[in-house]
């Protein structure tokens, strides 16, 4: 059994409801991302437009984007309690939860719009007959994509910036902060590696950011977990 961690954060039913709920969202998108990583290996080649569209609505991929989107919506709470934990205190810590919840916020719409409409030009493409038709929505697929890649320009550096400040914020020194601070460090170097190779023309890092991406991303949500999960030990009161 591990042992109670020193208290970061002021103590009761509530408090610490916040904090298993927050844990249990971090656990999911782990789970989330691992099942990610094995429907998209089974992906064709984004070359074959027809089969690319048809994985795209088939129910495994649509699964995958669901639950991702779930997960993006429930993180949120993951992030309160993990600046709940940190004492609410002002400074680095609630620096990174402004960063924070401007990049899940953007998530959720971009995973929305796509699981949503851009579906539906998929869908109304592979039911299409017309050469034109089946250009101009193939064109809006391309558009919507285009257009993500852009966003991530600026979500990537936020996303650093807000591990980075988490990771300056937790000074806990048992074993479960120094994962956690750990975790958030290193998906810190995660999305700055994505940053230099998508935006940066840093493109010796592509091979880099793809083989680490997994990695990194249940490094950081299991440390993260486990840190929220391990109930805090009071402050001693007295000398």
């Amino acid at each position: 059994m591990p042992h109670a961690l020193p208290a970061e954060a002021p103590d009761g039913p509530d408090a610490r409801s916040l904090e298993v709920t927050g844990a249990v969202v971090f656990g999911l998108y782990v789970l989330a991302q691992l099942a990610q990583d094995v429907i998209l290996a089974h992906a064709p080649l984004e070359s074959d437009t027809a089969s690319t569209f048809a994985f795209s609505l088939s129910a495994w991929d649509r699964f995958r984007a669901a639950s991702l989107l779930a997960c993006f919506i429930f993180l949120p709470a993951g992030y309160a309690a993990v600046h709940q934990r940190l004492g609410r205190q002002g400074g680095w810590g609630l620096a990174g939860l402004m960063w924070i919840l401007v990049f899940l916020a953007a998530e959720m719409a971009i995973r929305a719009w796509e699981f949503s409409v851009v579906a539906s030009w998929q869908r109304d493409w592979l039911a299409a007959t017309d050469t034109l038709e089946r250009t101009r929505l193939a064109g809006l697929v391309n558009g919507f994509s285009q257009g993500v890649v852009a966003l991530y320009l600026p979500l990537l550096a936020v996303h650093a910036l807000a591990s980075g400040a988490f990771a300056l914020a937790l000074r806990g020194r048992d074993r479960w902060s120094r994962w956690a601070r750990a975790g958030f460090a290193l998906n810190a170097f995660r999305a700055l590696l994505r940053l230099g190779a998508m935006h940066l023309g840093l493109d010796g890092l592509t091979p880099v950011a793809d083989a680490l991406y997994l990695p990194l991303t249940v490094l950081h949500g299991l440390a993260v977990a486990l840190w929220l999960g391990v109930p805090a030990r009071p402050a001693r009161s007295g000398p």
